[in-house]
């Protein structure tokens, strides 16, 4: 294992992944800010989050 915790290449490719799944997310995020009022936000990212793997105890 590497200094820096990752055993080989598909270890690193995993990570790559993870950050475009978090990157996307985010800018997804990001984007409800711009379509819903400031008073309809927190329900429709309650719901958001809550579709997120591991969100099902979201809310």
């Amino acid at each position: 294992m590497s200094e820096s915790g990752l055993k080989d290449k598909r270890d690193f490719n995993f990570l790559i992944i993870y950050k475009n799944e978090i990157l996307t997310t985010a800018n997804k995020l990001l984007s409800l800010t711009y379509v819903y009022s400031a008073k309809e936000l927190p329900a429709i990212m309650d719901n958001y989050l809550s579709q997120l793997v591991g969100g099902e105890d979201w809310g």
